[in-house]
């Protein structure tokens, strides 16, 4: 597991610029995330747990450039099966990717990553996307947008890309069933975030912490992902560390907070570690 560091694909952007593209939203129609309620079911069955489970190191690294430069970095009918918006997959990988962290698997790398500051070129202000429709549905902000992504071996290529705008990801833990990422939040984007995706399947589960007023994710224009739960509880997180016996996130006091491995809702709060897991 890891804490994002800085990076040249982190750029701060005023909380106002993203409210006014949020108040632009509005006229995109559906029902805006304060009144859908957050799931509390996992969207697929678990898989059978082992007894060998263990987090797998994260290293670093970046995207190896070996397509050509202006190539897109995902096809169309990827882009729409991931709820990619068309003109971010149309950005070449050199450009859409910027790895804060990695961890190998069998199934490829799976990194959390920013923009990079390229991406901004293809904007208009941080917009990028349609420009009328829902945020972030028909277009996304690039200050404020991440993706776990799973890429090949040679980071040539990505094979499921999972969008995480307003919550990009600051940590990363990969178990023998599942990938887990999250975010501790931070002005201008405050709501913390755990995600999970289930290595056998690729489904993913996302479940929001809200941070006081300053919220982005209920805002009455943002338009969450289906698969995403949105909680009234709070949950500080400084890392965070997964194995079979569950999620576990540390408070700024040090103390640690239990998540339930799938739902990610908190199941007990100044909990202690099993053996074998934590920093």
């Amino acid at each position: 597991m890891t804490r994002l560091h800085g990076s040249p694909g982190w750029r701060a952007v005023p909380l106002l610029l993203v409210l006014l593209l949020l108040a632009a939203a509005c006229g995109g129609g559906g029902d805006p995330a304060t009144t859908a309620a957050p799931a509390t079911t996992p969207t697929t069955a678990a898989p059978a747990t082992t007894t060998t489970d263990t987090t797998i190191p994260v290293t670093s690294g970046q995207p190896t450039t070996t397509a050509v430069a202006t190539e897109p970095s995902q096809t169309a009918t990827d882009a729409a099966r991931d709820g990619v918006i068309p003109e971010l997959a149309a950005l070449p990988l050199a450009v859409r990717v910027d790895i804060m962290a990695e961890a190998p698997a069998a199934e490829g790398i799976w990194a959390i990553s920013r923009l990079t500051a390229a991406a901004d070129e293809f904007a208009d202000g941080c917009r990028l996307g349609a420009g009328d429709g829902k945020y972030p549905t028909d277009f996304i902000c690039t200050f404020e947008y991440g993706e776990l992504l799973l890429l090949d071996n040679d980071r040539a290529r990505i094979l499921r890309a999972y969008p995480l705008p307003g919550v990009p990801a600051e940590f990363l833990a990969v178990t023998d069933e599942a990938v887990y990422c999250g975010r501790h939040g931070e002005i201008p984007m405050p709501d913390a975030m755990v995600c999970r995706v289930d290595r056998a399947t690729l489904s993913e589960r996302v479940m929001v912490y809200p941070q006081g007023l300053d919220s982005l994710i209920v805002q009455p224009c943002y338009y969450p992902p289906a698969t995403w739960g949105i909680t009234e509880e709070t949950l500080e997180m400084t890392t965070l560390a997964a194995n079979a016996d569950g999620v576990f996130v540390r408070a700024l006091d040090g103390s640690w907070t239990g998540l339930d491995p799938m739902s990610l809702e908190i199941v007990g709060r100044n909990v202690t570690l099993p053996l074998g897991i934590g920093p």
